[in-house]
């Protein structure tokens, strides 16, 4: 709708250029319009501009022309920003469609859901409950789509080695404790034993040394 009126407008500067009699030309048109639809200017430069280039071509008063153009330009982008929110609305609505038939797709698959254990013969069920039993689970719970909820009683038992695993490291790192203290007491006992052996020597060494003394003293009294 936008480009249709654009090629509208376009048109309308040709007759008016004809109408003041001047270039009509194609690129006459289109650098006119090229400022009329600059973003980067007002509207009033624009109409200054478009001015200052009639002028230079025709001395024909401008004005109601360069008012005109303006008026026409400002409906077109209007319309641009009408169809912009209607594109965005039109968006908005078909994410919210779309968003609403998958919530209404997942209620209808929630719904018709079926557990398939409740679809095994009773025999299967036999079969199936003793593997559950075999493998650590004894429990059987059943949630709001009547899928089974499981106890695991092998996790239970994972735990329950983990405790022994820590009570035992904790036994050993006591023997090790006192193993040590063991060693350093028998270390102690060897080490005073050893002392008294030496004071002993000691002792016998002296004794040795007084006895000696005492013959060398006889003898000298001989002589």
């Amino acid at each position: 709708m936008a480009n249709i009126k654009e090629e509208e407008l376009k048109k309308y500067i040709q007759i008016s250029l004809n109408e003041f009699e001047t270039d009509d030309s194609e690129p006459v048109v289109d650098y006119i319009f090229g400022i009329i639809s600059d973003d980067s200017s007002s509207l009033d430069e624009k109409k200054e501009s478009i001015s200052e280039f009639l002028s230079s071509m025709t001395e024909k008063d401008s004005t109601h022309f360069c008012d005109e153009l303006i008026k026409r330009y400002k409906e077109i982008m209007e319309d641009k920003q009408v169809e912009e929110q209607i594109k965005l609305t039109n968006l908005k609505l078909e994410q919210e469609l779309k968003i609403k038939e998958t919530t209404q797709s997942e209620i209808v698959e929630e719904e018709a859901y079926e557990n398939p254990y409740y679809k095994l013969s009773r025999e299967e069920q036999k079969k199936r409950d003793a593997l559950l039993s075999k493998y650590g689970y004894d429990e059987e719970d059943v949630d709001s789509h009547g899928d089974i909820l499981l106890s695991d009683h092998v996790e239970k038992k994972k735990i329950e080695d983990q405790k022994m695993e820590y009570g035992l490291g904790e036994n050993l790192n006591a023997k090790r404790i006192a193993d040590e203290e063991k060693a350093k007491r028998e270390k102690s006992k060897f080490e005073h034993q050893k002392k008294v052996l030496r004071d002993k020597e000691l002792l016998e060494k002296q004794r040795r040394d007084e006895e000696k003394k005492k013959t060398t003293k006889k003898e000298k009294r001989r002589l």
